[in-house]
């Protein structure tokens, strides 16, 4: 507001003053320096009510455009139930609705609420038994967990339970085969010595009988021959295996390949 008393939009005035230091509407002079301009509060005021008025009537006539039929401009009264769509009067009597129902909107609004209602009640009907469901399932799911944890320990356990079986009964197997062998070659061991002693014996008897065998006189033959069996060096017999000596011998497939291992608790 000017010293005139004269009010103007502020960024307006100053532009203008700008220009002319004078009142633009009674020419009044205005001074170029320290001149306030106060704000005139009962104008803005007024403004502002004439501003938030058009801005209601603005919001107001979008509404009202809603509920405007956008064929005939008529406010929309009736539903029709063929359709189901909001009408007006107009197209009530048009050819496009002949022969169809209709109902004033709260009678129409009535059953269409009860149908919604029930069908909330059924969706959260469905909810709830879905919930279940899904509460029982996760129960399940860790009951699964459970057991299968339960059982991979269990398991665990026997595999352990069968190695130390396993290793305690290769030790056994191990320490019976290892008496058997020494069994086994200690009786090897004496039957190969008592041959070695046959043996060195067979070949003195041998030498003996060589000797007397080179006599070609009958009388000194036959004196040697009897001195030698006096003194038990030697004896003639008729079996074939004169001379001769039976040996068992051994092999160690006789205890071992026959063995059987036998893995019992």
């Amino acid at each position: 507001m000017l010293l005139c008393g004269h009010s103007f939009c502020r960024e307006c005035i100053n532009r203008s003053l700008s220009a002319q230091h004078q009142c633009p509407q009674c020419r009044a002079d205005i001074p170029e320096k320290g001149t306030c301009l106060p704000t005139n509060h009962s104008l803005k005021s007024l403004v502002e009510k004439e501003v938030d008025k058009q801005r209601r009537e603005h919001e107001n006539v979008k509404e009202v455009d809603d509920w405007l039929c956008h064929e005939h401009e008529e406010r929309l009264k009736l539903f029709c139930v063929t359709d189901q769509q909001l009408v007006c009067i107009i197209c009530r009597d048009g050819e496009k609705h002949q022969g169809h129902k209709f109902k004033p909107l709260k009678e129409a609004a009535a059953p269409l609420r009860e149908k919604l209602e029930a069908y909330v009640k059924h969706i959260a009907d469905d909810i709830n038994a879905t919930e279940k469901l899904a509460n029982t399932q996760r129960e399940e799911i860790a009951k699964t967990k459970d057991k299968a944890q339960q059982l991979t320990t269990q398991i665990s356990s026997q595999f352990k339970e069968m190695h130390q079986f396993l290793l305690k009964r290769e030790d056994e197997i191990k320490n019976d085969l290892k008496h058997k062998e020494e069994n086994t070659l200690e009786e090897m061991s004496e039957t190969l010595k008592t041959m070695e002693t046959a043996l060195t014996e067979s070949r003195v008897l041998e030498e003996s009988v060589a000797c007397v065998l080179e006599i070609t006189d009958s009388e000194r033959f036959i004196k040697s021959w009897t001195e030698n069996k006096g003194e038990g060096r030697m004896k003639v017999t008729s079996s074939s295996s004169c001379g001769r000596r039976c040996f068992r011998s051994f092999s160690p497939e006789q205890n071992f390949c026959h063995s059987k291992v036998a893995l019992t608790t």
